[in-house]
């Protein structure tokens, strides 16, 4: 069984849905006001702050002998060899 309003404006629902994502993120009660930003800025700015921190640790990682970097650029520019083998 669906509670869906079958008079329901498609364009009402997507406009609305575009104003929680980009503009102001709507809330479950609707006596608060709306959030300040939209659902998208909000969560890449949490993710900016929580997710993406750089590490203070050491890495693991071994860094590259010269040997290492010859060897890496010796292939050359694989994306322009792919383009150029496109456009014959």
């Amino acid at each position: 069984m669906s509670d869906a309003d079958p008079d329901a404006d498609p364009k009402d629902i997507a406009e609305k849905l575009h104003g929680h994502l980009h503009r102001r993120e709507y809330r479950i009660d609707r006596r608060l006001p709306s959030k300040s930003k939209g659902r998208i800025a909000a969560r890449s700015e949490s993710i900016g702050q929580n997710v993406l921190k750089k590490s203070k640790l050491p890495t693991d990682a071994t860094p590259w002998s010269e040997d290492d970097k010859a060897a890496y650029t010796t292939v050359g520019d694989v994306a322009k060899r792919i383009r150029d083998a496109a456009q014959k």
